[in-house]
């Protein structure tokens, strides 16, 4: 039962984002050069306290750095997750200056965030003034605060689905955020990293279900799809179909990731098999926040 109604979710992801049956474009011929890594064009600071989880979206107007670092008249969202529910509050605008490592926020009252940027850690260190968010709510800004560990792999590996028409792998939505998707959220993903094979239809989406899958529900997927055949970066949307526990909110519900390529595979591969059909490396996911 549990490989049927895992392959019905599968078989349901592929069909919401909009899979075509057409052979799978695999990997690039020999001698083909590697693409160049596209310039970073936003950078995620993901922090906390006691009480919240708050993570800084800063995306460039434009694709001009060779590094990312924040600049005057970039945008952000400040996303606020409560520990308690999983509830998000969104406090969006642009950065006003940037001062070495103080960043001045047009969304709040004098609002400014210190942050610290190195090669393997973005975080903020503290904010001091108030978060207007997008609602009008006002919360008084946390002094201190503290990094978030993740457990997102370095390397991600894609295998067949059950259904035949992708490659893909699952993580626990719990691993990436502990915002909790509701009706209407638009939950958005920054993605990166360097496939080894050309991915034709790259994309993600959200399914929920009971442990041991007797039952499953399928949450929304991204409204776009990529062609992936180098060092990537990638932000992808998913608006939430439906709120995730609405069948019984007495059962335990899980709620996964997948992140697929929507193709099929080939037909000397089993479905729901273990072959590694691709890997991507230097993976990066991280969630920017409820749109």
């Amino acid at each position: 039962m549990k490989n049927v109604i895992k392959a019905f979710g599968l078989i349901v992801l592929a069909a919401i984002i909009g899979v075509s049956m057409m052979s799978c474009g695999g990997g690039g011929g020999g001698g083909t050069p590697t693409p160049p890594a596209p310039s970073p064009t936003s950078t995620v600071f993901e922090s906390e306290d006691d009480s919240n989880r708050y993570i800084l979206f800063i995306e460039a107007p434009k694709n001009n750095r060779a590094a990312f670092n924040p600049k005057n008249g970039d945008s952000y969202t400040l996303t606020i997750i409560l520990k308690t529910t999983g509830a998000t509050k969104t406090s969006s605008g642009t950065v006003l200056t940037v001062s070495g490592t103080i960043l001045t926020l047009s969304g709040g009252n004098n609002l400014k965030v210190t942050i610290e940027i190195s090669s393997d850690v973005s975080v903020m260190k503290g904010m001091t003034g108030t978060i207007i968010t997008d609602t009008g709510e006002t919360i008084q800004a946390p002094v201190s605060l503290t990094s978030v560990k993740t457990s997102v792999p370095k390397k991600w590996d894609l295998h067949p689905s059950w259904g035949g028409d992708s490659w893909d792998g699952n993580i626990e939505l719990n691993k990436i955020t502990m915002a909790i998707p509701k009706k209407g959220d638009t939950f958005r993903f920054k993605i990166s990293g360097t496939p080894d094979k050309t991915l034709e239809k790259f994309g993600i989406g959200l399914i929920s279900y009971t442990d041991g899958w007797s039952d499953s529900q399928w949450l929304g997927g991204s409204s776009r799809q990529v062609k992936v055949s180098g060092p990537f970066e990638e932000i992808f949307e998913i608006t939430v179909l439906e709120n995730y526990n609405v069948k019984d909110p007495n059962v335990k519900w899980n709620i996964d990731l997948s992140i697929a390529n929507n193709v099929p595979f080939p037909s000397n591969v089993s479905a729901g098999g273990t072959e590694t059909l691709a890997t991507i490396s230097n993976f990066e996911l991280r969630f920017i926040g409820v749109k």
